[in-house]
């Protein structure tokens, strides 16, 4: 579907034909995306309220349900370790599946039977969850075995909806207190020992429920009352980021390679902040649904989202791509990559001047190719792309970009 803009100069009237920022990639599901979380290889997975967990190997456009070893369909949250193992968490625990979710097994030593909230996976390997519905149990759990057993940390507040791991690999946690007791005040806490020791930094006077951290280690946390609040001191002090988003309630929020934020909503859509947090504009052309649950960004800052009813939407164009009206390279141009050293992720980022088909490959000194990571048409502009070097030895690489006539190449280094 397209929409048009009219502008008129004198006489002359032009029409410019404008797409929608978000196109459907699939038939509903029926039951609300909870989470969407997208491998190394590119697959996505969506884990749903009542209906499993369904895969897709084509960017969204097919599913399949994949729910062999799930004990019942309400699915919270999903997350991918660096060997590629997929760690899902449900109303009745954890589950993990090494086959790519082709089948699933409960891992609940020490764990019990928690609603799980929330995974998140260091990048040293060790797991933490946040759980809920248990007067005497719930908290943070923390596995140093890939799942096999949990410990629990104590923790001040027992009911935990999001965990986030900062780049200096502090842990944040957003809680509410024990709403099995009436209470209703949230909070946010913050470790710097792997969980061992808590400090509240953050209050409010309801539930905290969603996390996210950029690249400088900025925190937003989304708050039932004061909607999103923003710190850039590691949770020292905190602000309000609500320009523009007074009026809607807050669910879920995810970054791209370019550290836009997006804000998916109950019934008021998708709002997006170019300006860290300043201010917030909603982006909702293309959308058939107003109640947002869930955002994946993939390798090519493509961003997903999953609605209320199953339906999965994705931005018509990356969305690392300067905008209409910023000025279009001049030139093919290949960056030299971010962090360099690196480990185990960094970015690249390569200039279009006009649309090309692109393909952008990683080799090693031997001449083999390790990984491609674009190979599409993509439109003119600045294109960032991420790589997680996962399974690979430490040494030098050679990346190497394609656009047309146009061949460069540079050499990056990978320390363990």
């Amino acid at each position: 579907m397209e929409a048009h803009r009219r502008f008129s100069f004198g006489w002359i009237e032009i029409a410019v034909s404008r797409a929608d920022f978000w196109q459907r990639t699939n038939a509903a599901f029926g039951f609300g995306i909870s989470t969407l979380a997208i491998n190394a290889n590119g697959h996505f997975f969506a884990g749903t309220y009542g209906g499993g967990i369904f895969r897709s190997v084509d960017k969204g456009n097919n599913w399949t349900p994949i729910n062999t070893g799930l004990t019942f369909p309400h699915i919270i949250c999903l997350a991918i370790n660096a060997a590629g193992d997929l760690f899902a968490g449900a109303v009745d625990g954890i589950f993990r599946s090494t086959n790519n979710g082709d089948s699933w097994i409960p891992i609940k030593a020490g764990l019990d039977n928690l609603s799980v909230n929330t995974i998140v996976i260091d990048s040293s390997g060790y797991i933490l969850v946040g759980t809920t519905w248990s007067s005497y149990g719930s908290g943070v759990f923390r596995s140093i075995d890939n799942g096999d057993s949990w410990q629990r940390i104590t923790m001040p507040d027992s009911y935990v909806y999001s965990l986030a791991i900062s780049p200096n690999r502090h842990v944040f946690a957003a809680t509410n207190c024990c709403r099995n007791v009436g209470l209703q005040t949230g909070g946010i806490f913050r470790s710097l020992d792997k969980g061992e020791s808590w400090k509240r930094v953050y209050e409010n006077g309801d539930r905290v429920g969603g996390l996210a951290i950029n690249r400088r280690g900025h925190l937003f946390a989304i708050g039932s009352i004061e909607g999103v609040v923003l710190s850039t001191d590691d949770g020292e002090s905190w602000k309000s980021a609500n320009s523009g988003l007074e009026n809607a309630i807050t669910l879920t929020l995810a970054l791209n390679s370019r550290e836009h934020i997006f804000a998916g909503t109950w019934w008021s859509g998708i709002f997006r902040s170019t300006d860290q947090g300043e201010s917030w504009a909603a982006i909702n052309s293309g959308l058939t649904s107003s109640a947002i649950w869930s955002f994946a960004v993939d390798a090519q800052d493509y961003v997903y989202a999953g609605d209320d009813s199953g339906r999965v939407f994705r931005s018509a164009e990356p969305t690392s791509v300067k905008e209409f009206g910023d000025r279009a390279p001049t030139h093919f141009a290949l960056g030299q990559n971010y962090l360099n050293p690196f480990n185990p992720s960094s970015t690249f980022s390569f200039s279009l001047p006009r649309p090309s088909f692109v393909s952008l490959e990683i080799y090693n000194l031997l001449g083999e190719e390790v990984a491609t990571l674009v190979h599409e048409r993509r439109a003119a502009g600045e294109h960032p792309v991420q790589w997680q070097a996962n399974g690979l030895p430490s040494g030098v690489y050679v990346y190497r970009l394609r656009a047309g006539e146009f061949v460069q190449s540079k050499k990056l280094l990978l320390m363990r």
